[in-house]
């Protein structure tokens, strides 16, 4: 289970209307400390949500669909996954 969520980007997203989507990525941040270094993390899944807290399901490179509506969305931006 993870420790924590951090932010770990956002970019933009068009439906085939020309409606522009915000997506962010999150990333789970689990414990991995050791006797040596109690406080170390490390980066485990990463999920995409819209601006206002839909899923986002990785279709493809630069294809996505948000999850409870099922429209798909694209994006050129160099920090989409």
């Amino acid at each position: 289970m993870p420790q924590d969520i951090r932010l770990d980007g956002t970019f933009v997203a068009i439906d085939s209307d020309g409606r522009e989507y915000l997506i962010d990525i999150h990333a789970d941040i689990n414990d991995a400390g050791t006797f040596d270094n109690p406080n170390a993390t490390s980066e485990g899944l990463k999920h995409l949500k819209t601006r206002d807290g839909y899923s986002v399901n990785h279709l493809g490179k630069g294809k996505y669909e948000i999850v409870q509506t099922g429209i798909v969305i694209e994006s050129n931006d160099p920090g989409a996954p």
